[in-house]
């Protein structure tokens, strides 16, 4: 999204700006809103880091209004060292993280993983789309106003997944049935599958994926249609 211009919108008009940045450390190569009061990023997904870790990038303004929960050693201290030592908190996660993160850059180096990342996930998308037109006649390609670089979303056939407990329960069943850790979206009563990939991840990967759970879920909107 364009945050930087929202945020500099509502500035002006004395609003202040929180960025919920949830996946993009690692997948966006500058994902700080820099005229944001706030911003928070998670790390235990594109940038491989523990889960429960995550960043924060406050301006001066908000550093100075921004106090610690708990009251603890450094708590006095200016931000972000008064948030740096809470109580018996455990900060190996951080440091795992901040580990994690310098030895891909190291390894592989970050700009090659967000241009794989994104080569892959187009081609995940487009091969798997074509499978399930080929099977159901539909086209199910999802023109998204926003994209995100290393994620993508396949149109799912009619009758499956159309609530959220229904997704998850579809999810589940893909996991048992099939073999594979997937990611349903539903908007508005329509299922979506939601695509992603990593430096881990193979074209191989969305090849099976392609010849052996898009057949399985055709004939599981088949047999839910006829119900």
């Amino acid at each position: 999204m364009p945050v930087e211009q929202v945020s500099e919108a509502a500035r002006a008009r004395g609003v202040a700006v929180l960025v919920d940045a949830a996946h993009a450390p690692g997948m966006l190569e500058a994902p700080a809103a820099t005229t944001a009061d706030a911003w928070v990023g998670n790390l235990h997904k594109w940038a491989c880091g523990v889960r429960g870790s995550a960043v924060t990038v406050l301006n001066a303004a908000t550093a100075e209004r921004v106090r610690p929960p708990i009251e603890s050693w450094s708590s006095d201290a200016a931000y972000p060292e008064s948030f740096d030592e809470q109580g018996t908190a455990d900060s190996t996660g951080y440091l795992a993280s901040a580990a994690g993160i310098t030895a891909l850059e190291e390894a592989i180096g970050w700009d090659r993983i967000r241009l794989y990342q994104g080569e892959l996930v187009s081609y995940g998308r487009d091969i798997i789309a074509a499978a399930f037109a080929y099977a159901t006649g539909e086209d199910h390609r999802v023109e998204v106003g926003m994209p995100a670089p290393s994620m993508a979303l396949v149109a799912l056939p009619s009758g499956l997944a159309a609530q959220p407990e229904s997704a998850a329960a579809l999810r589940q069943r893909i996991a048992d049935e099939l073999g594979f850790e997937t990611q349903i979206a539903d908007w508005g009563g329509v299922a979506r599958l939601r695509l992603s990939a990593h430096a881990y991840s193979t074209s191989q990967d969305f090849d099976r994926f392609a010849e052996t759970v898009v057949p399985a879920l055709v004939q599981w909107s088949r047999s839910a249609s006829k119900r």
